[in-house]
């Protein structure tokens, strides 16, 4: 998936939008012709109008058109972007944005014809009142832009998983995944001596032919009750890879015994199916010889 599947255009508040709007629209100018004054009024509140619907209507087709279409994502990024927004209310917004847009293309129209018809002392008064009804219809939607500008917040941390052999990275927290993933591959990785570091998806390359991804570490609990970070490592699990590499801290220094280490192994394997499991016993440095042994025969 490309970068792009994932960018958002800016999304304005209703504010801001009619301040873009009607700002471009007080810009018009044009020369009055005293033989023909009405006409020249007339001409300018039209190109007033049109501009505001201009402005308004190109914006919003423009966040629809651009922004990530959720249908047509893999099963991957649909439950990932899931656990980040609320899908439903994502997809009503932008039909909103859509149904807006036709409404403020409906009203240019209609009040085109009222200004054609108007005399001199209504030319203004027609184009107001079809600003305070364009105004009216972008304050419905006020809180469907609000929440659009949240997603587009949130879509920026979606990492970019490229169409490549992929092996993943998973082990409980501060085992020393992310120092695997920067040791091996081009990943610029957060390593920090506190669990959790790591509060989403994390994705290296290894020459050009293998990507790695780092998950966030999971706790020894029931899939079910996993939290939001955890759950970042569930989906990737279950649809990135059949490849497993997953590393065990027999020094304890992670803060977790080598059974609960071992117990979060055997429920992943119980739970999900891979053609390849490689256990990967990390900091053999801060442990005997004996232990290691030991670890290395469990």
């Amino acid at each position: 998936m490309k970068r792009k599947e994932f960018y958002m255009p800016k999304v304005l508040s209703n504010k801001e939008l009619l301040d873009k709007a009607f700002r471009r629209a007080r810009k018009v100018s044009i020369e009055i012709d005293k033989r023909k004054r009405v006409e020249s009024i007339r001409l300018r509140e039209m190109q007033r109008i049109d501009i505001v619907k201009n402005v308004l209507v190109d914006y919003l087709k423009k966040v629809v058109e651009e922004s990530p279409n959720i249908r047509n994502m893999s099963k991957f990024y649909k439950n990932l972007v899931g656990s980040l927004i609320d899908v439903e209310h994502y997809r009503k917004s932008m039909a909103a944005l859509k149904w807006a847009s036709e409404i403020i293309e409906r009203l240019e129209k209609k009040y085109r014809k009222k200004l054609q018809g108007a005399g001199f002392y209504n030319l203004a008064p027609v184009r107001r009142e079809f600003y305070g009804r364009v105004s009216s219809v972008i304050k419905q939607i006020s809180s469907n832009l609000d929440f659009l500008e949240e997603c587009r917040h949130r879509f920026k941390g979606i990492p970019v998983i490229k169409e490549m052999y992929t092996v993943i990275v998973a082990g409980m927290p501060n085992v020393g995944k992310s120092t695997f993933l920067k040791n091996i591959t081009d990943a610029n990785v957060n390593i920090q001596p506190y669990p959790f570091t790591t509060k989403g998806i994390q994705v290296g390359v290894l020459d050009d032919m293998v990507q790695f991804i780092d998950t966030p570490g999971i706790l020894d609990r029931d899939f079910d009750k996993l939290s939001k970070i955890e759950y970042y490592s569930f989906v990737s699990l279950k649809y990135l890879s059949k490849e497993l590499i997953y590393i065990v801290d027999p020094s304890l220094s992670c803060g977790y015994s080598v059974e609960e280490q071992i117990n979060v192994l055997k429920n992943i394997l119980s739970e999900f199916e891979f053609s390849d499991i490689y256990v990967v016993v990390n900091k053999m440095d801060l442990v005997d010889d004996k232990k290691a042994e030991e670890i290395i025969e469990r």
